[in-house]
């Protein structure tokens, strides 16, 4: 970390001191705490260093604690204007490290104020990147206990260069789990955030839909909405919804609190799946049969459930699963407002409102002759389609709390990486799976994560690295080539700083004179 600092700070310096020294056949290093060269003036004749360094040295010095930081260093004879060129150059090293602290502390403290302009829970407080605790934004967040945890935390923070969880202990004994989030200032790490674990922040927001839709819709997913804000618009209407979705999205759910909101909510609402029954017995369990219509029927017949549901809603999944023979009828109940028994002749009147649902493109079965044409324009006059979780992992968490409390559980805080594992798997069988998923860890007291399927082998891959990343890494590989390793000529052809310069280099892990070639 301070490596990277050192760089930042002095880096500016010696490259405006580079063509005044080169002309006296001068070396001016900067190096580390232990003597060795971090960055120098010679243009890639680091080497020659190793006989003379040291002659001449000033130690660069953290102004606000008088740490000895590095050095910088003149190969030249020991003079008295050697002494003050060293000196005034050490000096104005410290004064550039001063000034990019305070900025490093400005750069996170206006992030700290963002983040609660957001709201009290999102963020609890900030630490510098030193590790100490510039601000408390919430009581939540005592003081720490020790404070040589945080430094350590921060320097994982450092090295992994993303967000890492951390137990944090106070003075007073409590214990909060954080994420600290890094905040970097022209590259260099300049402190962090400390966040609550997503299940700890704030309560999950309800879904912003009218309240005619009701409850048990739980998500902020965009199209999510989009769906739900369509099914209120109509909800009050007698048009007919179809709803498509993957199995397991909440079809009939969305079914329900439509009727709920609809001047039908006394009336009944009764759902049949249409894929569940044979074929031979579908029609008479949608319309009903009369006494004789078939062998084994009651003789006194019996309504079928768009009887049963007169007045109210019928809810039909798997409705492209119907047989050809019950389209005809199902649509007859759609135009006319009646439908014929099997077996009968006379027609019966019926009010009932047509809810459909399919996970199937019903469109492409029209086409391809399995669907008829007329029933599919009858039943999607108001198409309503609901997005796969996978397509709404901003949602699986607040689902997960709201199965915990459905069951009347208390959620747990549960662990960064249970979160990221929860929101990385792709969920198949949707909101379905996870809502089981969660009752299944709450018989057994397990970690709901835990209890995840593992992934097929060909989805166990290490992430790559990004194709931004690969090709800066390989431009500055080709410069450092063609410039035979000197790295002012490598700035020049890439349009860099010498400071952003070295930054890549280490960022990368390229040696120079060394590594360019692999």
């Amino acid at each position: 970390m301070e490596r990277t600092a050192l760089l930042s700070a002095a880096a500016p310096l010696l490259q405006e001191l580079e063509s005044r020294l080169q002309a006296n056949g001068l070396i001016l290093a900067l190096c580390d705490r232990n003597g060795s060269p971090i960055l120098t003036t010679a243009g890639g004749r680091g080497h020659l260093l190793t006989a003379t360094l040291g002659a001449v040295s000033a130690p660069v010095r953290d102004l606000a604690t008088g740490e000895v930081l590095g050095s910088i260093c003149l190969d030249g004879e020991p003079t008295a204007e050697a002494d003050a060129l060293v000196a005034a150059a050490a000096s104005a090293a410290e004064s550039r490290l001063a000034l990019l602290e305070a900025e490093c502390r400005q750069a996170v403290l206006e992030a700290c104020v963002e983040q609660l302009a957001a709201g009290p829970r999102v963020c609890l407080g900030a630490l510098d990147r030193h590790g100490q605790l510039l601000r408390a934004a919430s009581t939540s967040l005592p003081p720490p206990g020790d404070p040589a945890t945080p430094r350590q935390a921060m320097a994982q923070v450092q090295a992994a260069q993303t967000k890492r969880a951390f137990a944090w202990f106070g003075a007073d004994g409590r214990h909060v789990d954080v994420i600290l989030l890094p905040i970097f200032k022209d590259g260099l790490l300049a402190g962090a955030l400390i966040e609550p674990t997503p299940l700890q922040a704030a309560p999950p927001k309800p879904a912003k839909t009218t309240p005619e839709i009701g409850q048990g819709l739980i998500g902020q997913n965009p199209s999510w909405l989009a769906a739900l804000d369509r099914a209120a618009r109509v909800a009050r209407t007698d048009s007919t919804l179809l709803i498509s979705g993957e199995t397991g999205t909440g079809k009939e759910v969305l079914a329900q609190a439509v009727h709920r909101a609809s001047s039908r909510a006394s009336a009944p609402f009764l759902a049949i799946n249409c894929g569940a029954l044979p074929p031979t017995l579908i029609a008479s369990e949608l319309f009903g049969y009369v006494g004789g219509a078939y062998t084994g029927a009651n003789p006194r017949g019996a309504p079928g459930k768009v009887e049963a549901a007169n007045g109210g809603t019928l809810f039909l999944d798997e409705v492209s699963e119907l047989p050809p023979e019950a389209q005809v009828s199902l649509l007859r109940v759609l135009q006319e407002r009646e439908l014929v028994r099997v077996g009968g002749r006379n027609p019966i009147a019926v009010n009932v409102r047509i809810i459909a649902a399919t996970n199937r493109d019903l469109a492409a079965l029209v086409v391809d002759g399995h669907f008829r044409r007329d029933l599919f324009y009858r039943l999607n006059v108001v198409p309503v389609h609901l997005p796969p979780l996978r397509e709404r992992r901003e949602d699986i968490l607040p689902l997960v709390d709201f199965g915990y409390r459905r069951l009347g559980a208390s959620p747990p805080n549960l662990s960064l990486g249970t979160c990221e594992r929860l929101t990385a798997y792709s969920w198949p069988g949707n909101v379905r799976e996870l809502l089981n998923l969660v009752e299944q860890a709450v018989a057994l007291g397990e970690d709901p994560a835990d209890l995840l399927p593992l992934p097929a082998l060909s989805e166990r891959r290490p992430p790559a690295r990004s194709l931004g990343e690969a090709g800066e890494e390989e431009r500055i590989r080709e410069a450092l080539r063609a410039n035979q390793g000197v790295a002012a000529a490598a700035c020049r052809a890439l349009g860099m700083s010498r400071s952003t310069l070295y930054r890549k280099l280490e960022q990368y892990g390229i040696r120079l004179g060394r590594q360019i070639q692999s």
